[in-house]
């Protein structure tokens, strides 16, 4: 197996990542985790982990957000050329664009009509607020009171946002069927299959 070390933006991202190892073959034997406070965090520390893939191969994964591209996005978090074993995976433009993606899953999940949700995950310019708007017209109350902020609050999401999706991954998501409604989480599934380091 592949030694990996991973780091993420979120709770959220980090089991899909989990997800995704696991759909992908389980070739990688998961070492350290890094989450610590978003994409600041990452935008900080990714410098030492591309000098740190030198030695073991580490699995980034971040939102594209307001980004043009993520070559943009990456080229402007590295200082030195990025070494092979630091794999690099970007949403387009959020993790939960990827989620969106199993429109059949996701909608049997949120409990609302299918033809709501895009055909084209990675177009969409907000996807936490499409699920938060989505969960708003769920027909399951325990959605929208954990995923919808509640009322009179500065909240963009609901009290248990992250928990919430995070069953939806671990229980009911098919990347595989996602990844046809996403560019962004096919190419990363095709990354997570065919990379091989370089020692």
């Amino acid at each position: 197996m592949i030694p990996l070390h991973l780091a993420y933006e979120d709770y959220l991202t980090g089991k899909v990542v989990d997800r995704l190892i696991l759909e992908t073959g389980s070739r990688f034997a998961v070492g350290s985790r890094f989450s610590r406070g978003g994409v600041d965090y990452i935008s900080r520390t990714v410098p030492g982990f591309n000098h740190a893939a030198k030695g073991c191969p580490f699995l980034v994964v971040a939102d594209l957000d307001r980004w043009t591209c993520p070559r943009e996005l990456i080229d402007s978090w590295l200082v030195a050329p990025q070494h092979p074993n630091l794999v690099v995976c970007i949403a387009c433009r959020e993790v939960e664009s990827w989620l969106l993606a199993d429109r059949r899953g996701f909608s049997r999940f949120l409990g609302v009509p299918m033809v709501r949700l895009p055909l084209d995950a990675d177009a969409v310019p907000d996807p936490k607020q499409l699920v938060v708007n989505l969960a708003r017209a769920s027909r399951f109350a325990g959605v929208t009171a954990s995923i919808v902020p509640p009322r009179g609050t500065a909240r963009s999401i609901g009290p248990d946002y992250n928990g919430r999706l995070s069953e939806f991954v671990a229980d009911a998501w098919d990347p595989e069927v996602a990844a046809a409604h996403s560019r962004s989480l096919a190419r990363t599934m095709e990354r997570l299959r065919t990379f091989t380091p370089t020692w």
